[in-house]
C-alpha cells in the first residue's frame, strides 16, 4: 500500500542536493498563506462588493485538499499522515534556516556539509563504477562519473539532515496514537523481546515482498530486542492470496511456515492449487496432515481472524506493521523502523 502523500526526508535531500525538487515538495510546506507571496492580494471575485484575493482563495483550496486527504482517516491513519509531513517539515524548515544563516542557497549549504563529512573522492568513484559496470548501460567512465559522484554525495545527505536537526534542537511533541493488536502468528525473534512488529501482510503484494529485506535488516540489527510476529490480510483484488495465506498456516503447523513464506514470495507469480503443494512437497512436508488442514474449517478461521484484528485495527492495505502498538503503512526503509524501534527502546517502561 502506497500513500499519494508519501514522500520521505532522505528522497527530499536527494532531489534538493540534485537541484531538482519533487513535485509535492509543497505537501511539506505550511498551510499557512505568507502575505509576501506573489499575488495573493490580487482581486479574484468580488461577492455583495467585497472583494475575493487570490491568497484567500488559496488557503481555501489547502483547506479543502487537507480535508479530502484526511477524511475517513482513522486516528492512527491521521497521526501517520501528520507525522510523516511534520517530518518533512522539519527537515525543510531546518534547511531553510541553516541556508539563511550562512547566506548560502541550498545546495551550497549540502556542499559544503558534504565537503565537511569527508566528501567522495576519486577513487570510491571509480571503485563504484567498476562494482556496477554491468549496470551502466554501457556508459564508460568519463559518461557517468559526474552521476556517480552526485549518488554517492547524496548517500551522505541523511548524515547532513541528522546534523542539522541536532543542532536545531527539534523535538518531537506529536504525541503518537496506539492500537491494541494481539501478537498472536508465527514468530521470529526472542518471546521477551522489548519491541514487538506485528507485521499484516499479503503473498500477492509486491510491497510485502519489497519489506522482507528490510525486515531482515531490522532483526539482524536489533536480535535481542525486537520480535517480528506474521499475520494475514489477504487482499480481496489478490485471488490467489487467501489459499496461499491458508497453506502458510498448514505449513506453520508442521513448524515451517517461514520457509514456506519464503517459496511462496519466491515464486507468487505460481500460486496455483498444484504450485502451494508442491511447496509443501519441497519442504519435505507430511502431505497427508498437509492436505487435512487445508480442508479444516479451523485453517480458514484462522486467516478470518487475522483479518479482523486487521479491519478493527482500521487497516485496509499491505504491508501494515504495528510496533508497540504505533501503526505504520507501507513498504518503509530501514531508517524508519530504526527511529521508532529506538525511541520504544529509549522509552520508560511505563511509557513504552
Amino acid at each position: 500500500m502506497v500513500s499519494n502523500s508519501t514522500r520521505g526526508s532522505l528522497q527530499w535531500t536527494v532531489a534538493l542536493l540534485l537541484g531538482c525538487l519533487m513535485g509535492c515538495q509543497s505537501g511539506s510546506q505550511s498551510a499557512k498563506r505568507s502575505d509576501t507571496e506573489p499575488g495573493a492580494d490580487q482581486g479574484v471575485a468580488v461577492v455583495n462588493g467585497k472583494t475575493l484575493t487570490q491568497g484567500e482563495l488559496d488557503d481555501w483550496i489547502r483547506e479543502d485538499l487537507f480535508n479530502q486527504e484526511t477524511r475517513g482517516r482513522n486516528p492512527s491513519q491521521l497521526y501517520e499522515l501528520r507525522s510523516r509531513s511534520l517530518e518533512d517539515m522539519i527537515d525543510e524548515r531546518v534547511i531553510s534556516e541553516a541556508s539563511a544563516k550562512q547566506n548560502l542557497s541550498a545546495d551550497e549549504l549540502f556542499e559544503s556539509e558534504v565537503e565537511e563529512l569527508g566528501g567522495v573522492d576519486e577513487a570510491e568513484v571509480v571503485a563504484f563504477y567498476e562494482a556496477n559496470k554491468s549496470q551502466m548501460g554501457g556508459a564508460t567512465f568519463e559518461e557517468i562519473a559526474p552521476r556517480i559522484r552526485l549518488f554517492l554525495q547524496s548517500r551522505l545527505s541523511g548524515e547532513v539532515i541528522e546534523k542539522l536537526r541536532e543542532k536545531a534542537g527539534v523535538r518531537i511533541l506529536l504525541e503518537p496514537v496506539r492500537i491494541n493488536v494481539a501478537a498472536e502468528g508465527p514468530s521470529k525473534g526472542p518471546e521477551g523481546a522489548s519491541v514487538t512488529i506485528i507485521e499484516f501482510s499479503d503473498f500477492q503484494c509486491p510491497f510485502c515482498q519489497r519489506a522482507i529485506p528490510v525486515l531482515d535488516a531490522v532483526l539482524a540489527r536489533y536480535p535481542d530486542e525486537v520480535r517480528l510476529v506474521y499475520r494475514h490480510l489477504p487482499l480481496p483484488n489478490h485471488s490467489r492470496a487467501r489459499p496461499a495465506a491458508e497453506a502458510s498456516v498448514c505449513a506453520d503447523a508442521q513448524g515451517e511456515f517461514w520457509a514456506y513464506h519464503d517459496l511462496v514470495f519466491e515464486n507468487n507469480r505460481q500460486l496455483t492449487d498444484a504450485d502451494l503443494l508442491q511447496f509443501a512437497v519441497d519442504l519435505e512436508l507430511d502431505m497427508d496432515a498437509f492436505n487435512a488442514c487445508l480442508v479444516a474449517p479451523e485453517t480458514r478461521e484462522a486467516v478470518t481472524r487475522d483479518q479482523e484484528a486487521a479491519r478493527n485495527a482500521g487497516i485496509s492495505g499491505t504491508p501494515a506493521f504495528v510496533i508497540d502498538g504505533r501503526l505504520i503503512s507501507g513498504a518503509r526503509p530501514e531508517e524508519e523502523f530504526v527511529r521508532i524501534i529506538d525511541a520504544a527502546l529509549a522509552a520508560p517502561p511505563d511509557e513504552g
